[in-house]
């Protein structure tokens, strides 16, 4: 218990000191000065789940040359920050302290040979979301305002990549707005205005020549060359929506080999109507076992019954008061322990599970009653997937007598594994080709399209693992020797019953009796088995010694009672189951 508190202690921790943030909004405001300089104000809104203190803001330069950099809070007042220069940019990092609150943070700076001026017209194409940023952008809002009103004809403006975006141009400003930004994903601004818009080109970078009519090309092959590349996408991803087919089916014919080969049970010649005494000498588990696949609680109850019929318990059977006079009643049972482990060596594992579990269940007289133990069961939590176990182990022991078999599940789980792990790494591939060779073109719809494809993969495999761990397995069977085993005790069944209806019965010993109601009680017949003892022997002064006469006869442990409060107290321990690219500038950022 004291592992179990320290567990629950450290997720609850881990739980409370767990933090993160998101990006619901960002404002880009682009002033363009009359000198071509350029003043950045970048408002980014961080939503922050649990305790942050230090935010940064990575600015890729690109050749440009950067001055006057400050972070301002929400209300303009300056906040503490530090710079470093490294590479082709700069790291600005400040430092502040809130928890679970929505913050603005304004990034400030001025940028010079930001702008391109050609002969005719300047050019201000820059990334004005970086590709670095390891957190999605609900919403992004960029505002570039030119030096002077010009009429709209001679502005140009353009937006990269094709995202869910629109783009308007209104007196001396060009506004975008781009929605759903995946995670490293960039945007930029492309601005081409008159050159006579600007007063001097002190700020900016000077490019010889007529720049207006590379630009229309530029942005008009480009056009054409995103149709081309999204019509070859889609071409891809029709390719990916028949790859996932192919795999659903190749996973089919997988199946199907593996079943003809090794999942089908063996068909054996075996005829006979009746099986007169229990074919074999095992533990009813086992009979139990191999005809339903999965021990139940009818097999607990007959190895209770064989262990009493053994010696090495005790079962007593009392009657309940009644309280007033028609509600209670029935039998009530006790198990006493009548033996030490050191006389336990020669019993089946699972036996023993059941020993061992009376042995720390007792009171100081060895007993405890079923009712008594259903109750420590259901609160025991170390002893919580009891049954579980208990299952397993007999049916282990059905594999280690080679009744039933896993080759099939075995071999089908390797070519499954082998299929999917070929699989998955086609679909890792294209995702990371895809993303690099068409970075121009939504991101979104790479990844929904491989997300789908995936989704066949892990549905069919969780479909598989799944059903092995029904009982029986996927393609899990019984061996020839198992079949014969299982056709066998049914027989014994079929006579348990037809025997048992009969008026007139020829003399059966004590002995087997006692073996027919052990046997019939995992065969689900014991109710039947014992009403025909009980008429049969009730002259029978031995039967009287009987570890099987309780409470004046034979029924009491035959009986539904019995059964079902055996099984009932052993489910209480867990129930039975089986086991573009061409702008400046980007960069990223985050939070800690």
């Amino acid at each position: 218990m004291k592992r179990i508190f320290i567990a629950f202690m450290l997720i609850f921790v881990s739980l409370s000191l767990a933090k993160s943030y998101s990006l619901p909004n960002v404002k880009v405001h682009v002033d363009i000065q009359n000198d071509g300089s350029v003043v950045f104000d970048e408002y980014i809104t961080y939503y922050f789940d649990g305790c942050f203190h230090n935010a940064w803001r990575d600015i890729v330069l690109s050749n440009s040359e950067i001055s006057d950099i400050k972070i301002l809070d929400e209300n303009g007042k300056i906040i503490p920050s530090e710079i470093e220069r490294k590479g082709g940019g700069v790291k600005v990092t400040w430092h502040y302290s809130t928890c679970d609150k929505r913050r603005t943070f304004d990034v400030h700076y001025k940028l010079k040979k930001c702008l391109k001026v050609y002969d005719d017209v300047a050019e201000f194409y820059w990334k004005v979301w970086g590709g670095k940023w390891d957190h999605p952008l609900w919403h992004l809002e960029v505002e570039v305002k030119l030096p002077k009103t010009a009429e709209a004809q001679k502005i140009y403006a353009w937006g990269h990549p094709n995202l869910n975006g629109k783009l308007e141009k209104k007196n001396n400003v060009v506004d975008f707005e781009v929605k759903n930004i995946p995670k490293y994903q960039w945007v930029e601004a492309r601005v081409v205005f008159p050159r006579s818009m600007l007063e001097s080109v002190d700020g900016a970078k000077i490019i010889g020549g007529a720049g207006l009519s590379k630009i229309l090309e530029e942005e008009k092959n480009w056009d054409k060359k995103y149709e081309q590349r999204k019509k070859q996408l889609e071409e891809i991803e029709q390719a990916i929506a028949i790859l996932a087919l192919l795999f659903v089916l190749l996973v089919a014919i997988i199946y199907i080999y593996c079943y003809l080969k090794w999942g089908r049970e063996p068909k054996i010649e075996y005829n006979k109507e009746y099986e007169h005494e229990p074919p074999y000498n095992y533990s009813p588990a086992i009979a139990g076992a191999i005809v339903k696949w999965k021990p139940d609680g009818k097999d607990f109850a007959a190895v209770l019954l064989d262990l009493a019929l053994k010696k090495y318990i005790k079962i007593e059977a009392t009657k309940k008061e009644k309280y007033f006079v028609v509600f209670g009643g029935g039998e009530k049972y006790k198990i006493t322990l009548i033996t030490e482990p050191k006389q336990w060596e020669k019993l089946e594992e699972f036996e023993k599970k059941i020993l061992y579990l009376l042995r720390e269940e007792v009171d100081e007289n060895k007993s405890i009653t079923l009712k008594e133990l259903r109750q420590s069961l259901a609160l025991d939590f170390g002893k919580a997937n009891f049954a579980q176990k208990w299952s397993k182990s007999v049916v282990k022991r059905l594999e280690e007598m080679k009744l039933t078999e896993k080759e099939g599940s075995k071999k089908l789980k390797k070519y499954l594994l082998l299929t999917g792990v070929v699989y998955a790494v086609v679909i890792l591939t294209l995702f990371v080709l895809l993303n690099a060779l068409f970075s121009d073109i939504d991101r979104g719809t790479i990844s929904g399209v491989l997300f789908g494809a995936s989704f066949s993969f892990i549905v069919v495999i969780i479909l598989v693992f799944a059903l092995d761990r029904a009982k029986p397995g996927i393609l899990e069977r019984r061996t020839l020797e198992g079949t014969l085993h299982a056709k066998r005790w049914l027989a014994l069944k079929k006579f348990l019953q037809d025997f048992s209806a009969m008026d007139e019965r020829p003399p059966t010993a004590l002995p087997m009796w006692e073996k027919y109601l052990v046997y019939a009680t995992s065969l689900g017949v014991a109710k039947e088995v014992s009403k025909a003892m009980e008429v049969d022997l009730k002259d029978n002064i031995e039967a009287r010694n009987s570890p099987l006469w309780v409470n004046a006869g034979f029924s009491s442990l035959g009986s539904d009672s019995f059964v079902s409060g055996a099984g009932s107290a052993f489910s209480a321990g867990g129930g039975f189951g089986g086991g573009g690219g061409g702008g400046g500038g980007g960069g990223g950022g985050g939070a800690s």
